[in-house]
């Protein structure tokens, strides 16, 4: 609460003060699951150790205990700071223990005096525990009054740890209790949401329940009506197989530009409150194909790279270019495009292992990596060279292909640390009257346009760029608005599809789209000969508008101006969107006939990509 007091409003002091009345249910349940092995043990000092060895041993325990809740209590404030979301099973990827990682933190958060901290922490908790151990020394000698206590304390214990006499154990909904997010978010214990996401997201058995909402052949058969194209035709009775209605195939370059944490609220073409920071974007934007409303379909650059080159949305656990499926050979735009005689090459200007990126892509399509350490050394931040070095090599590939080249490049500089070169200083405003992070984001999001139009400017006289088709879209967004526990403005991420020799004019697209929607689209532009498997859909050839979007087990459904909203297995709710950049909503009853269908056919859609993920490969 003092960490985030920016954020809260003093007409609700006591709604906070309430949040920690509220948060006793969920820390009672930690502390009762630290507490038990102490009760499975504590005749031990009876019957096998001495009792003043079980009492050190006891000490060491409570005092690792004490570590163990201090040092996940402070990492939680920061994981907040960055996610706008407590702990939950992103940390326990193996991403966090690279050196990327290791250096991201060391750099920019107070590492030294999180240790002194939790070693003062633990210090004063360990002496008085003496203390109170000095002063309270029970002496009872009778068994029966012994065993007693502890079948009530076993009993008071095993009742914590479910959160009390309710049906089902307690659930991270319950601190969910008033209208007011930062009320919430005070309320919710983040070591318990640790947990409860690494049990529940990381089980297959429990998401295959959790997700099971009608059968497997009605949900397949809802999505297919969801997703097909007015140009498109499915090729049997029973996949996501599809292909398109007499192609007329071309074959040019395809360069997918993923952009680090781009923002759509800061990109002009979407909010023209903000034409300054990416002027040369906007300006592809208007001479391309713009789209206003695309939706992130994940939290963090491993589920956005899944979704764009995968075609398939988000699902709550693991990003799925992670999950061991990927080894098979999932749909991928390269492994499709390879089929047509492309080259695809991935270009990452830091380590291409980070996320599994590498992997993944030797796997599934993908015949060349190239990533920092075959590139010329250059400066740039712990996560990679800076952008301009990347985009110079990628002029190189495109200058140097002799055969139809898929290039997909991921950008890195725009990340904190915010750093860009001293080089571009002059070119980059200050952004006084912004906000969020300190206006470093909107200076870094106009180094990155720089030097796209660079690129842009300098590909324009190559004898393949009017033979090109460039996409410009970013991995997910950033969590500007905190208002609510999930704002779907923080989702808000630019795509822009530009290619001035292919493009008869420029088209804007205000309806909802997502990542996945991308893979389809591209093959709908070069008149794909072949079968192919998606999740998205054609965004220029659909009567569909919808965008998926989930942060663990919190799913978004945008359905033109409807907004859907589940906690997976607890609550829903349903609004319409009369205003998205402000966000103004009305709520729709659940009695309101739009809200079975948008829950029905939302269910279906994830039913469907959770079943036919699993079966790929089989």
């Amino acid at each position: 609460m003092m960490y985030q007091v920016r954020e809260l409003d003093s007409a609700n002091s006591v709604l906070y003060l309430q949040s920690f009345l509220v948060a006793l249910r969920l820390d009672a349940v930690i502390a009762a699951f630290l507490l038990l092995p102490i009760l499975l043990t504590i005749f031990w000092s009876h019957l096998v150790l001495r009792e003043a060895l079980y009492s050190k041993v006891l000490q060491l325990y409570l005092s690792l205990a004490t570590i163990f809740i201090s040092s996940l209590s402070m990492i939680d404030i920061f994981f907040y700071e960055e996610f706008n979301t407590h702990l939950n099973i992103l940390l326990l990827q193996d991403n966090v223990f690279r050196i990327e990682s290791i250096k991201f933190l060391w750099y920019e958060y107070p590492i030294i005096l999180i240790v002194i901290s939790t070693t003062l922490v633990t210090w004063l908790g360990h002496h008085a525990y003496k203390l109170i151990g000095q002063r309270i020394s029970p002496k009872v000698s009778k068994w029966p009054v012994w065993i007693s206590a502890w079948v009530l304390s076993m009993i008071f214990t095993l009742l914590a740890i479910r959160g009390g006499w309710q049906n089902r154990p307690i659930d991270w909904g319950y601190a969910m209790f008033s209208d007011d997010n930062a009320a919430n978010q005070i309320a919710l214990n983040g070591i318990f949401l640790l947990g409860r996401s690494a049990i529940e997201l990381s089980s297959e058995k429990n998401l295959r329940n959790n997700l099971h909402f009608v059968s497997n052949e009605k949900a397949l058969q809802s999505t297919r009506d969801l997703i097909l194209g007015t140009n498109e035709v499915f090729v049997d009775d029973h996949s996501l197989s599809r292909k398109l209605l007499n192609p007329k195939t071309i074959k040019p370059n395809i360069v997918l530009v993923i952009l680090e944490s781009h923002v759509g609220s800061y990109c002009g073409y979407i909010n023209p409150e903000e034409k300054g920071v990416t002027p040369v974007l906007d300006s592809l934007a208007n001479q391309g194909i713009g789209f206003t409303h695309c939706i992130s379909n994940g939290q963090r650059s491993a589920f956005g790279i899944s979704s764009i080159l995968m075609s398939w949305p988000v699902l709550p656990g693991l990003p799925l270019i992670s999950q061991i499926e990927a080894t098979r050979e999932v749909p991928c735009i390269a492994a499709s495009l390879k089929e047509i005689g492309y080259r695809n090459i991935f270009l990452y200007g830091g380590d291409s292992q980070f996320d599994n990126m590498q992997g993944f892509a030797k796997t599934n399509g993908y015949d060349q990596v190239i990533d920092q350490k075959d590139l010329p050394a250059h400066p740039g931040t712990m996560w990679g060279i800076f952008d301009h070095y990347l985009f110079d090599y990628a002029k190189g590939l495109l200058d140097k292909a002799t055969e139809p080249l898929q290039l997909t490049m991921f950008t890195t500089s725009n990340h904190q640390p915010w750093e860009f070169p001293d080089a571009y200083s002059d070119r980059i405003p200050d952004f006084p009257k912004a906000t969020f992070r300190q206006g470093n984001v909107h200076k870094t999001m106009r180094y990155v346009d720089l030097v796209i139009g660079e690129f842009m400017e300098s590909a324009s006289s190559a004898p393949w760029f009017d033979n090109t088709i460039f996409v410009f879209v970013s991995d997910h967004g950033l969590t500007v608005y905190r208002e609510q526990f999930e704002d779907l403005r923080n989702g808000s991420i630019p795509l822009v599809i530009y290619a001035p020799g292919i493009l008869t004019e420029p088209r804007r697209i205000d309806t909802p789209v997502s990542q996945a929607d991308i893979m389809p689209t591209l093959m709908g532009m070069i008149g794909y000969p072949n079968e192919f498997v998606a999740m998205g859909r054609d965004a220029l050839n659909s009567d569909g508008a919808f965008a998926s979007r989930i942060t663990n087990d919190y799913m978004l459904w945008l359905d033109k101006d409807m907004l859907y909203s589940e906690i997976l297995g607890q609550s829903s709710g349903l609004v319409k969107i009369s205003n998205f950049h402000e966000m103004h909503v009305s709520d729709v009853p659940a009695s309101d006939s739009a809200y079975a269908r948008i829950q029905n056919q939302y269910h279906a859609y994830i039913q469907t990509a959770f079943t036919q993920f699993k079966a790929l490969g089989h």
